[in-house]
């Protein structure tokens, strides 16, 4: 009940006060169950322009819909308008909007190394989804001049795990 109660704030353009309590939560792994699971990834969505969505943050946009148990089918089109008109009502400061990009990425790294460090194999493909969109957040807000850089730096940081970057690999581009 906690995550539906921060994600409907979070949509009602009170998401500075769901990043001070997320701050309090140290935790990396288990994201499943966890709020940060819809949460860190709906707010580096939101970091991106509008016209700038990724078939990737379309189909994370899908994930977190469907564990919200959202009833209606969107396509992507629709999905697409849905997520412009909530957008279009978010406004950062350029502050904000760095202080909220490098929070998320401190999550997402930390939870990229915990699960591939700890040799958690069946939670690769969610680290090498979450690293890949940092790496197309970053690359869409001007942050990298690569669309892969972030993520092909947590590949290369695991050379000898060859199930994560097998993982990685297979995503679609």
């Amino acid at each position: 009940m906690e995550f539906l109660v921060n994600y409907k704030s979070v949509i009602n353009n009170q998401w500075n006060e769901v990043l001070e309590k997320l701050r309090k939560n140290k935790k990396s792994v288990g994201w499943t169950y966890d709020v940060k699971g819809i949460i860190v990834p709906l707010f580096l969505i939101m970091l991106v322009d509008v016209n700038r969505i990724t078939p990737l943050m379309k189909d994370i946009l899908k994930g977190i819909m469907r564990r919200l148990d959202y009833s209606m089918q969107l396509d992507d089109m629709e999905l697409t308008e849905y997520y412009k008109l909530w957008r279009n009502s978010v406004d950062f400061t350029k502050e904000e909007h760095s202080e909220l990009y490098n929070w998320c990425k401190n999550e997402v790294t930390n939870r990229v190394r915990e699960i591939v460090s700890n040799k958690y194999r069946n939670a690769y493909l969610r680290a090498a989804e979450a690293s890949q969109l940092l790496s197309e957040v970053a690359f869409c807000t001007g942050k990298t001049n690569s669309k892969d850089e972030i993520a092909l730096m947590h590949k290369a940081e695991f050379t000898r795990h060859r199930s994560f970057r097998a993982e990685y690999d297979n995503l679609p581009k």
